[in-house]
């Protein structure tokens, strides 16, 4: 099963930490085996030779340029890694879980540039190292990496020759499950290229340091539509009982020969039938579809097919090849996507049988698109119907066994069934998750500038969290770990705010009951934005007081250094607020940095964060200002979080 529910969904609680934290891959996940230290080596900089140290045993070696082709077995070497931003030339990092397999590098001209082009039938990634130590790569000692491509495509990692003229190569895999037979070939050369402008102009790029006809499939035409390995190629055709679309001279395989799709309407929805097989693996047999929209606008794309064996998912590129949005689930014969609400442009689906894997028979399948009735849950009107799914207004789940009244005699899955609570008296309820959908909504009314504490109490062993959010669908604050867990919010703007509760774990249809209790109080109206980061524990931060209650920031485009609450505020899309942090009302839109010196020009005070991503953060001198994990229920003495670290000598957060 690839789709899992997380703890955060479905509001999806800043994946990337307002920018912090950065790794929210379509297919691919890790983090690095080991953070960087917390204070560099200062022996160690760019002018430093790197200690010396040969990178354990080697599989084989290259004399200069060449080649040498091996196999990557679990039980080969040690199991060497390098966290993200150790290596010079570093391109797609992914951490490594696996076994290595080294190749010794020798007769190479220090200074110059070369390429280690690895091609295997496994997903392998690769990096170069001048020295290591036990763990990996020394110090200062990693001269490039790549892991990009998946099996059968070439990862090419370019690098500088270290004094000396010996390099180690090491072949790596972030998950031994993906192994395959771990045959590979690996190649050293020198580049011919580093960017376009070494390649004369022209149409030609530089890809993998080659000077190529295209890069990404959008550099083909309609009769050569699919860029493989830097050349275009026609599509592929070993498909048996394929499309009309998939057998002409110009093929739906690549974005130029891209099937067009007419734009719904309220009521008259878009619908095409192709069929798709899923030989070969590479270049992949895709079927492309193409639509172009005027104005900003959101749509339901639903693929439907009947071979329930059949695994088919799709995504949604924009005009440059970017990922959009992908349809990835598990449920049999169905495939659907509500897409964000999408600027004017031009935009592509792209249409893949998942599994079973290489088989040549087209599965035939209706792509439909529609305009959706609802984003989220928010937007369904009806007590019946309260629950968006797939762009459609439906009844909740029914699938746990001795639930109250909420979901029996009403439908409290969304908040148009919201159960309606009375400032200080507690509601009791029950809720299992034999779906993960299944969620009890409760609504109350707060006054301009007043205030609102929730309390979600229950017996035995059960994990429920808590989530509040107002009548748009924005969530103000969680609880995730306490017992029992509260949330506490202050200067809330007038109107009608929604508690959701949530069971998390093992799903059982067996319900746990508890009980629910949100106090109102009047407020005094806000002076000042330190009004509205006050409260930090359980609220998130909205940084404008308007009208003497605090409101989330208007999304913009402002200036380094401004004051801001989320990414969509700043030019950068990056917003220093971290949540839960308790110095939010000194939050900065920012940049990423190397070192603290970046970013003096930003704000004074600013450092730069160590950790998996680096950015200008105000400096910070206790853990609580360097914001929450809310994922994480390893707590802080004291806090309902698990809050990152400080040092308070250098005023510096690690993430």
């Amino acid at each position: 099963m690839r789709g899992t529910q997380a703890r955060l969904a479905p509001f999806v609680l800043l994946c990337a930490l307002s920018g912090a934290i950065t790794a929210c891959g379509e297919d691919e996940a890790g983090s690095p085996d080991a953070a960087p230290d917390d204070e560099p080596d200062a022996d160690v900089g760019p002018d430093a030779e790197p200690p010396a140290g040969a990178c354990g045993a080697t599989v084989g070696t290259i004399d200069g340029e060449g080649s040498f082709s091996g196999t990557l077995a679990v039980a080969d070497g040690a199991d060497f890694d390098v966290a993200m931003g150790e290596c010079a030339n570093e391109v797609s990092y992914f951490a490594q879980v696996g076994p290595d397999a080294v190749v010794a590098v020798t007769g190479l001209t220090a200074g110059a540039s070369y390429t280690a082009r690895l091609v295997a039938t496994g997903d392998l990634g690769v990096y170069v190292a001048a020295s290591c130590d036990a763990d990996g790569p020394a110090a200062g000692a990693c001269l490039g990496f790549t892991d990009r491509a998946g099996a059968g495509v070439a990862d090419v990692a370019l690098f500088t020759a270290p004094d000396g003229g010996t390099a180690y190569v090491i072949v790596d895999v972030f998950g031994e499950n993906l192994l395959a037979d771990g045959a590979f070939t690996l190649t050293i050369g020198t580049p011919e290229c580093e960017d376009a402008s070494d390649c004369g102009g022209g149409d030609g790029v530089c890809f993998d340091y080659a000077c190529s006809d295209c890069e990404t499939s959008f550099d083909c035409d309609g009769t050569t539509p699919v860029c493989t390995a830097g050349d275009c190629v026609t599509g592929p055709a070993e498909c048996t009982g394929d499309d009309a679309p998939d057998t002409g001279a110009s093929t739906d395989d690549g974005p130029t020969g891209a099937t067009a799709l007419t734009l719904p309407t309220v009521d008259a929805p878009t619908e095409v039938t192709a069929a798709v097989c899923s030989l070969p693996a590479m270049p992949r047999e895709e079927d492309w579809f193409t639509f172009t929209t005027a104005a900003t606008q959101a749509f339901q794309l639903v693929a439907t097919w009947a071979d329930t064996t059949t695994d088919i998912d799709f995504r949604l590129l924009d005009a440059t090849g970017a990922v959009v949005a992908s349809a990835a689930g598990t449920a049999p014969g169905t495939e659907p996507m509500t897409t964000p609400a999408l600027a004017a442009g031009t935009y592509y689906v792209v249409v893949v049988k998942y599994g079973p894997m290489a088989v040549a028979a087209a599965t035939p399948y209706t792509l439909t698109m529609s305009l959706p009735e609802c984003s989220t849950s928010f937007d369904c009107a009806s007590a019946d119907e309260p629950v968006c799914s797939a762009g459609s207004c439906v009844a909740g789940p029914d699938g746990c066994t001795g639930d109250d009244a909420g979901d029996t005699v009403g439908d409290d899955d969304g908040p148009a069934g919201a159960t309606l609570l009375t400032s200080g008296v507690p509601a009791a309820a029950a809720i299992c998750n034999a779906t993960a959908t299944e969620f009890d909504f409760f609504a109350f009314d707060v006054a301009q500038s007043g205030s609102a504490t929730l309390e979600l109490s229950w017996a035995g062993s059960a994990d429920l969290d808590l989530a509040v959010f107002d009548a748009a669908g924005a969530v103000h604050g969680v609880s995730f770990w306490a017992r029992p867990e509260s949330v506490h919010l202050t200067y809330l703007p007038e109107g009608r705010y929604y508690a959701r509760v949530m069971r998390v774990g093992t799903a059982s249809a067996v319900v746990d009951a508890y009980t629910i209790t949100v106090t109102v109080a009047a407020g005094t109206a806000c002076a000042t934005v330190n009004d509205c980061a006050a409260a930090y524990t359980t609220q998130f931060f909205r940084g404008a007081c308007v009208d003497g209650a605090c409101e989330a920031i208007p999304a913009g485009s402002r200036a380094a250094g401004a004051l801001c609450d989320s990414g969509d505020d700043c030019a950068s899309g990056r917003c220093s607020y971290v949540a839960f942090e308790g110095d939010a009302a000194d939050s900065i839109c920012t940049t990423t940095c190397t070192t603290t010196d970046d970013c003096t020009a930003i704000s004074a005070g600013a450092t730069c964060t160590m950790g998996a991503v680096q950015q200008c953060v105000p400096g910070c001198n206790a853990d609580l200002q360097c914001g929450a994990n809310p994922n994480s229920g390893t707590l802080d003495d004291g806090q309902v979080w698990d809050y990152y670290s400080c040092d308070e000598v250098t005023e510096v957060c690690t993430y």
